[in-house]
């Protein structure tokens, strides 16, 4: 699996900056699917479909102890939700948005705006993985059209 900032190259400093490793393994991608990933995850994939609008999906799995400082994601037109898949029982990682801290559960999912800074602490000895998905901000009419195209038409492919 590559790591976070391999898949996203602006990410590089919150993705580097603590030891350890922030793997990905992406589901979807502004309408891009790769086809093997998917391809071993058939259930999850088939979950997602039934979700209207999704940006991206992956699966976020950082390295026992590894944590993801204090950041704000680059735009306000989306809401990402957090999935927990597998998430250690001792010393559980949390993640803090806004000031407000959630502990993820196994099975249980919290949504937020990537916008506002937040931050991931982990100093468990296991691995953690949730799934991520990014959703269009809900928005009247205008300014939904405006915000499809922003996320939609710049990123388009050439």
């Amino acid at each position: 699996m590559p790591r976070y900032h391999e898949v996203n190259p602006p990410s590089t400093e919150i993705s580097t900056s603590t030891e350890g490793n922030w793997n990905v393994f992406m589901l979807e991608l502004l309408g891009r699917r790769p086809e093997r990933n998917r391809a071993r995850c058939p259930d999850t994939c088939a979950a997602l479909q039934q979700v209207p609008g999704i940006l991206q999906a992956f699966f976020s799995v950082l390295e026992p102890g590894k944590s993801v400082p204090l950041h704000d994601g680059p735009y306000i037109g989306y809401l990402r939700y957090h999935l927990g898949v597998r998430v250690p029982k001792d010393d559980p990682p949390l993640i803090r948005v806004a000031g407000r801290e959630y502990v993820w559960k196994d099975g249980e999912g919290v949504m937020f705006d990537d916008s506002w800074p937040h931050e991931v602490v982990n100093r468990s000895r296991e691995p953690r993985v949730v799934l991520v998905v990014d959703l269009p901000r809900p928005l009247p009419l205008v300014p939904r059209l405006v915000n499809n195209f922003m996320l939609w038409g710049v990123a388009a492919p050439s």
